[in-house]
């Protein structure tokens, strides 16, 4: 049996959605990661001895999924809808 494995439309749609999400989300997030550093070291405390490292990856992990979640029922709700513009 063949695998077939991510070829199918809806597959295709989020593999598009995600890697553009992906490249957005250090945008994002990257902001807050430096404010959290520079309250950290305020404090006198090296984030490399934190667990901030596990938490603005958990933090990565959230926003890519909100907002994979988001595209992805923006996109569903166009094309119900029949939106002749509807794109992810």
């Amino acid at each position: 049996m063949c695998d077939n494995t991510g070829t199918s439309v809806t597959s295709m749609i989020e593999q598009r959605i995600q890697a553009d999400v992906e490249r957005s989300e250090k945008e994002a997030l990257e902001p807050l990661r430096r404010a959290i550093e520079a309250e950290l070291n305020k404090l006198g405390i090296n984030p490399t001895f934190t667990s901030m490292h596990t938490f603005v990856s958990d933090m990565r992990c959230t926003h890519i999924k909100n907002q994979m979640r988001a595209r992805v029922e923006a996109l569903v709700d166009r094309v119900v809808d029949h939106d002749p513009q509807a794109h992810a």
